[in-house]
């Protein structure tokens, strides 16, 4: 199953990148009087400077992978089948991608503007540069708030769901196909998926599948139906049953 894992590595080395830009720029304002400091600093735009450094470019290659995940679903059926889904399914799920992009982009937008907002404080308190470029690295730095593994772990789980909306809109109009629960059994795995696929050897429709009672588990894991499966970042996965 995809992920998105290579947008918080590339996005890890933009920020590097725009480190290093920004001990310079803090160098070069640290000894300005505070009207100067404000007027120049007014006109810096750190997002803006991201997306020089290729931060469009990997938004692009994320609705890329989006793009790609609808086409896989819908790949899935027969052209008799296809014939029969309405527009409207695969326009809903171009919307959910376009509401992910813009949470991602507003999510750097953001940090850019804390960012630039932490640095005029420090240059204002007239930190030492030292010190200064120390903190913006602890709170901002590669690694930190967009991204870091919590959000790595964030953005694959909305993906996953994603991709598991895409198949379900693919298969909304044909409420007979079954599918099969599929993954691994061994390692850190929930009990209430081990408990499908121990107990559920045939196959099931997806209503069967959102309908499942699943009984108390010792790991208080609880099945949350055909999209979610076993709940943040689940493995698993419905596969179909010719």
């Amino acid at each position: 199953m995809a992920n998105l894992d290579f947008y918080t590595i590339e996005l890890e080395k933009i920020q590097k990148e725009l480190f290093d830009k920004l001990e310079k720029v803090v160098t070069g304002l640290k000894d300005l009087s505070d009207r100067e400091l404000l007027r120049i600093t007014g006109q810096i735009d750190l997002f803006e400077e991201m997306e020089r450094l290729g931060y469009g470019t990997l938004l692009g290659r994320v609705g890329s992978a989006y793009d790609d995940q609808i086409a896989l679903a819908f790949a899935e059926l027969t052209r008799r089948e296809l014939a029969k889904v309405p527009a409207i399914s695969i326009t809903t799920l171009e919307q959910i991608k376009a509401l992910d992009m813009d949470y991602l982009s507003e999510g750097v937008q953001q940090y850019a503007r804390q960012l630039k907002s932490a640095m005029v404080r420090n240059l204002v308190a007239r930190e030492s540069i030292d010190d200064i470029l120390v903190n913006l690295r602890k709170s901002f730095g590669p690694g930190n708030i967009i991204s870091s593994k919590q959000f790595k772990f964030l953005i694959n789980d909305a993906f996953a769901r994603f991709q598991h909306t895409s198949r379900a809109k693919a298969y909304e109009e044909f409420p007979n196909i079954k599918f099969k629960y599929s993954g691994p059994t061994t390692g850190n795995r929930r009990d209430s998926c081990l408990h499908i696929l121990n107990k559920y050897k045939e196959p099931l429709t997806r209503e069967q599948i959102d309908n499942l009672k699943i009984p108390p588990q010792k790991d208080n894991s609880v099945f949350q139906g055909f999209i979610a499966r076993g709940g943040f970042n689940c493995t698993h996965d419905w596969i179909r049953v010719e």
